[in-house]
C-alpha cells in the first residue's frame, strides 16, 4: 500500500467534534421498577402506618380508602400491621350507606372497593345491588353525555369510576360501552402529563389504558423516558415523605411494567411481573400475583 503523503494527511477531512454523540447506556423498564420490599425502611415503613392512622383519627375516609388499599397491595406480608379492626368495617360500612343514601356514587365505589381489599373474607356482606350497579352506570354516561354536549373531556376520575365497577362488578364487565373516543381522550391527557414532565398523571393514564382496554396493552406507548419520570416522582415522594403519592406510584408502575395486568373475571387484580434475569436460566413459569384490588 502507498504511504500517504504529508500534504494529503494535513488536508484531510478533520473530525468534527460537535456532530460526534455519546449514547448513554440504555436502562430497561425493570431497573426502573421501585420494589417497596427491598428498599423501603422500617422507619419509612412506620412513617407510612402512622400516616394511614392519622387518615382514621381524622375521619379522612377517602384518603384513608385509597392509601390503605395501596399499602395492602404493596405490603401484603405486613397486612396486620395495618390495625385495621371491626370498627373500621362498622365505620366504612356506615360511610357507604351514607353515600347510597345520598346519591353520591363515585363515593359509594370508592367505600365499596375499599371493604372489598380491606375485608377479603367479608365481602359477601358489603352489600352492593343491582340497583347500585344501575344508578352508578346510568351517572358515569350522564356526565359522559354532558361532556360531550360542551365539547369537554370527561375528568381521569370518570374513567377511574369505571375501572372501579370492572373491579366490583365484575360480571357487569362488558357493560362499560368503552369507545374509541375514550382510548383517545386518555391518551391525550397521557401525552400532555408528558410534556409536562408530571410522571405521576403519567402514570395515572397509562395505568387506566391498561386495564380499561386489556386488548390493546401493546399499544399504550410508555418509552425508557417515560419510566425515568416516573421512577423520580417516586424518589421525590420518598423524600417528601409524601407517602400517598408515593404508594400510589409505586403500585402504577408495578402494573405498568409487569407482564401480565389484567382484571379477572372475580374482579381480582392478576399482576404477573417479569422474571429477574438472574433467573432467565430457569424454565419454571412466573407464577402470578392475584390482588383482590
Amino acid at each position: 500500500m502507498k504511504p500517504q503523503s504529508l500534504e494529503s494527511f494535513l488536508h484531510q477531512d478533520r473530525i468534527d467534534i460537535g456532530r460526534l454523540t455519546i449514547e448513554n447506556p440504555k436502562i430497561e423498564k425493570e431497573e426502573l421498577f421501585f420494589d417497596v420490599e427491598k428498599e423501603i425502611t422500617e422507619e419509612e415503613w412506620k412513617g407510612m402506618q402512622e400516616e394511614l392512622w392519622k387518615y382514621r383519627k381524622d375521619r379522612n375516609w377517602d384518603n384513608f380508602a385509597q392509601y390503605a388499599r395501596e399499602l395492602k397491595t404493596l405490603f401484603p406480608a405486613r397486612q396486620n400491621e395495618l390495625g385495621v379492626d371491626d370498627q373500621d368495617w362498622q365505620s366504612i360500612k356506615k360511610e357507604m350507606q351514607q353515600a347510597r343514601q345520598e346519591k353520591r356514587w363515585p363515593r359509594l365505589l370508592r367505600v365499596a372497593l375499599l371493604l372489598k381489599r380491606l375485608f377479603p373474607q367479608r365481602q359477601s356482606e358489603i352489600g352492593l345491588t343491582e340497583n347500585d350497579y344501575q344508578e352508578i352506570q346510568a351517572d358515569i354516561q350522564m356526565y359522559k353525555d354532558m361532556n360531550k354536549n360542551d365539547g369537554k373531556m370527561p375528568g381521569l376520575w370518570l374513567y377511574e369510576d369505571m375501572l372501579e365497577v370492572k373491579l366490583l362488578f365484575p360480571q357487569h364487565q362488558v357493560e362499560l360501552n368503552l369507545t374509541e373516543q375514550d382510548w383517545q381522550e386518555i391518551k391525550k391527557e397521557m401525552e400532555n402529563s408528558r410534556v409536562a414532565r408530571n410522571g405521576w398523571r403519567l402514570a395515572e393514564c397509562a395505568v387506566l389504558l391498561r386495564l380499561l382496554f386489556p386488548q390493546r396493552q401493546a399499544e399504550v406507548g410508555l418509552t425508557n423516558q417515560d419510566y425515568e419520570q416516573i421512577r423520580k416522582n417516586i424518589e421525590d415522594y420518598r423524600a417528601s415523605k409524601f407517602w400517598i403519592g408515593f404508594t400510589g406510584t409505586v403500585l402504577d408502575m408495578k402494573i405498568l411494567i409487569a407482564e401480565e395486568a389484567v382484571i379477572t373475571d372475580k374482579g381480582e387484580l392478576k399482576i404477573i411481573m417479569p422474571k429477574p434475569k438472574d433467573d432467565l436460566h430457569q424454565e419454571k413459569p412466573p407464577m402470578p400475583v392475584i390482588r383482590n384490588f
